[in-house]
């Protein structure tokens, strides 16, 4: 079937929307047929999904494409990400990415699944699905974990990035949970690591990677007690353009009973307008899932894209 396959240089399968209409009620564009066609990548149990091909050049911010197209996705409101410092949207290899300069640029997430913050500042978004624990005490007090958190449920951060030169100093792709939470994180020779800030190190570094290479980094967190590990630990696993490349077994996790819903892209944390150990360079796509992916669905995500980044 002839029509239209791409937009704006974009695969039609990654396509969320034109001009504000989901792309399953997009007939034609520009006189010519749109054929039928979902996205290529998982969309099971996915609730967060930005793509600066999707966005206009210079923004600012990074809009969730999760709406009611996507099967099996979960749909809440108020999940745009803020940005800090001078992170926006910008042209690289014929795409666009967030870029973020290493001086204090990040991008964050708050509420996943709760209105509150979880420390006073109020609500910021609705879900229908389950909650996150926030303050033990206090106004702003949240219920404790359901059995919907993503510490029950086992979750899954995917991303595609590539750096911008060499780090300033250590440099970290994302955090999750704040304090006692979980992120990977970059040395400035050219080893990644999986690090738990109550824990340390608990790989010893998961392969090197090269500067200004895009790479398809997917990070999966099991269930407690699931995929081999012990009752209430979790299996970790790294992938890299499709591949294992480590497994971690019986691991704890352990998140703070605050901030529990900020997930920061960009650094290991923040402390007011700093940004502490910042990552310099661009993402392109970011996803987070409320299950830990199979390791056939991180293949047919890295598939659907490759493309796109040179492979």
């Amino acid at each position: 079937m002839s029509g239209v396959s791409k937009i704006n240089g974009i695969a039609l399968a990654n396509v969320g929307k034109v001009d504000g209409v989901a792309i399953a009620n997009v007939g034609k564009v520009s006189g010519v047929t749109v054929p039928a066609a979902g996205p290529a990548f998982t969309t099971d149990k996915l609730f967060l999904w930005y793509d600066g091909a999707l966005e206009s050049s210079g923004s600012t911010t990074f809009t969730n494409r999760v709406d009611g197209t996507l099967t099996d996705a979960i749909v809440q409101d108020g999940h745009g990400a803020g940005t800090m410092g001078n992170a926006s949207v910008q042209s690289i290899d014929s795409t666009q990415a967030m870029y973020l300069d290493g001086v204090n640029d990040a991008f964050r997430k708050r509420a996943y699944f709760s209105a509150l913050d979880g420390s006073g500042e109020g609500s910021h978004g609705t879900s229908t699905f389950g909650v996150l624990k926030g303050e033990t005490s206090g106004s702003s007090a949240t219920t404790d974990p359901s059995t919907q958190a993503l510490e029950n449920t086992g979750f899954t951060i995917e991303i595609w990035y590539r750096t911008n030169g060499s780090f300033l100093n250590n440099g970290n792709l994302w955090s999750f949970f704040s304090n006692n939470g979980i992120r990977t994180r970059f040395s400035s020779s050219g080893v990644r690591w999986f690090y738990t800030q109550s824990s340390g190190v608990m790989s010893s570094g998961w392969g090197t990677y090269s500067q200004n290479v895009w790479y398809h980094d997917v990070t999966t967190v099991g269930a407690p007690g699931a995929d081999g590990s012990s009752s209430g630990n979790h299996t970790i696993k790294l992938y890299v353009n499709g591949s294992l490349v480590q497994g971690l077994t019986s691991k704890n996790l352990s998140p703070s009973s605050y901030i529990r819903d900020l997930m920061l892209w960009g650094g290991s944390r923040t402390s007011g307008s700093s940004v502490l150990e910042d990552f310099r360079g661009y993402y392109a796509i970011v996803r987070v899932y409320h299950k830990a992916l199979s390791s056939s669905e991180v293949t047919t995500n890295y598939n659907a894209e490759k493309s796109r980044y040179g492979y």
